[in-house]
């Protein structure tokens, strides 16, 4: 039996050097790989992996977050359409894609198989929730599940509402 690698990270989360769309194309077909893997495979203490301590979605989650920051976080500006034009993408909801982790999201998921439009949709939102907060990839699981209801999210970022322990003083 092939002992599968465990996933790494194609790309430094902290890096302001920006990334070409064919990178981007690369970093998100490698999370899709490692994403649709976990989500099939059964966990075993002996193939060297960490999904046993995470979900196939915090996986998703976290990678797409790290990338987002990463693109956000370099001098070029983002442009959806043409990435969508290199992954043979397109969609009827081009205001969607105004938010750049909306825009990734629909980059792995062409379509609703596997994820459903209000998933993508929640999904987007806590990531640029998190953004907002400048929460580091690593946290964001734990900040999510502990900083917001989900059935406010979209009032407290047209609020701009910032949790009470980001707030400064």
């Amino acid at each position: 039996m092939k002992n599968k690698q465990p996933y790494q990270r194609r790309f430094s989360a902290n890096s302001v050097r920006p990334l070409s769309r064919s990178e981007v194309v690369k970093i998100i077909r490698a999370i899709w790989d490692e994403h649709s893997s976990r989500t099939t495979r059964k966990v075993s203490p002996d193939d060297g992996s960490d999904t046993k301590n995470e979900s196939a979605k915090n996986f998703l989650r976290r990678e797409i977050y790290a990338l987002g920051r990463r693109i956000r976080s370099a001098p070029l500006s983002w442009d959806a359409d043409a990435l969508f034009e290199e992954m043979g993408r397109t969609t009827t909801r081009p205001d969607a894609l105004e938010n750049l982790f909306h825009a990734l999201l629909f980059c792995v998921y062409e379509s609703e198989q596997g994820i459903t439009r209000q998933d993508r949709s929640l999904m987007s939102k806590e990531l640029e929730y998190a953004y907002r907060h400048r929460v580091p990839p690593e946290l964001l699981c734990g900040f999510l599940y502990q900083s917001t209801d989900r059935r406010r999210l979209s009032d407290r970022l047209t609020a701009g509402f910032t949790e009470p322990a980001f707030r400064s003083a």
